[in-house]
């Protein structure tokens, strides 16, 4: 006999079997690592759940509204791009994940709301560049932002 899709288990398998939000398959709950998703799974959606956050944070970050970018080159690719204080005093800024991991600091800023006080967007190359050596211009030829 056929299930309705809103009760996909017979009784004698709710408590032995879950299906997967994302592989969309009926497994043994021992195969879940969350309520959710399967073991398989899991590192996916997580991986999925943390670049969305990252783009999210980056672009209210951003000059652009669309896709984020560095202020002061222009690069977009998610993986060179990063949160920068813009008097680069991300050291003395008192912070509540002063030694988490990106990931952890993007979701404190979500948390706390999207405030543009002091921090940009920037890549990789122009905030090391910045950092080493503080009131030196960035070494990019094209740069047009604020900092140099």
């Amino acid at each position: 006999m056929l299930r309705s899709v809103a009760d996909p288990l017979c009784p004698d398998h709710r408590k032995t079997h879950r299906w997967c939000r994302e592989c969309k398959e009926l497994l043994p709950v021992d195969a879940f690592k969350t309520k959710t998703f399967c073991r398989e799974c899991q590192p996916i959606v997580s991986a999925r759940t943390q670049l969305e956050r990252k783009r999210v944070v980056l672009t209210a970050y951003s000059t652009s509204q669309i896709w984020p970018q560095c202020i002061c080159c222009g690069e977009t690719y998610l993986g060179h791009l990063c949160i920068q204080h813009v008097n680069g005093d991300g050291a003395a800024a008192p912070s509540e994940n002063c030694n988490a991991d990106s990931y952890t600091h993007l979701a404190a800023l979500l948390r706390r709301g999207i405030k543009k006080d002091g921090l940009v967007t920037m890549c990789m190359n122009c905030n090391l560049a910045l950092g080493t050596r503080p009131g030196v211009r960035c070494p990019n030829p094209a740069h047009a932002g604020p900092h140099g």
